[in-house]
């Protein structure tokens, strides 16, 4: 009895929904974030050694260097549409390089640490500032960029 309760309060609640507009989902993939994610989670596997961890970090990895990641080392900030678009940021060279290279900690594979002095080489030539320090965006045409 509870279940055919419960069975016809959830059609009654999809027959509801229907009926509105549904709302904007938000569906882009941002650099930085994965990044900060990719650092996480492959931490969490050093600290408990849970697989789960592991697999997940490893995805993250997989899904940047296919889709947001150039051959050069460019970082792409975000993807969306299965597109990746806006040249990355500082935040995305700093929080990906951070992730790639607690990744290879926790596994050892060179690739991860190759992916990150990648990005790192690229970021030194193309954000560097002679003054010291970084800019927050690549060099182009601005006659003023911001610095960190």
């Amino acid at each position: 009895e509870v279940n055919t309760i419960l069975k016809k309060s959830k059609e009654k609640l999809i027959a509801a929904r229907s009926l509105r507009i549904a709302p904007h989902k938000d569906d882009k993939i941002l650099s930085d974030m994965n990044g900060l994610l990719l650092w996480s989670l492959s931490k969490c596997y050093l600290a408990s050694g849970s697989d789960y961890f592991l697999i997940e970090a490893k995805a993250i990895a997989a899904f940047l260097l296919e889709k947001m990641i150039r051959p050069d080392g460019r970082i792409m900030h975000r993807f969306i549409g299965n597109t990746a678009e806006i040249l990355g940021f500082l935040d995305d060279y700093s929080f990906a390089i951070s992730g790639f290279l607690k990744l290879y900690e926790a596994t050892g594979d060179e690739i991860h640490f190759k992916t990150a002095l990648l990005m790192q080489d690229y970021l030194d030539k193309h954000f560097h500032s002679d003054g010291g320090g970084y800019y927050t965006t690549e060099m182009n045409d601005l006659p003023l960029r911001t610095k960190e």
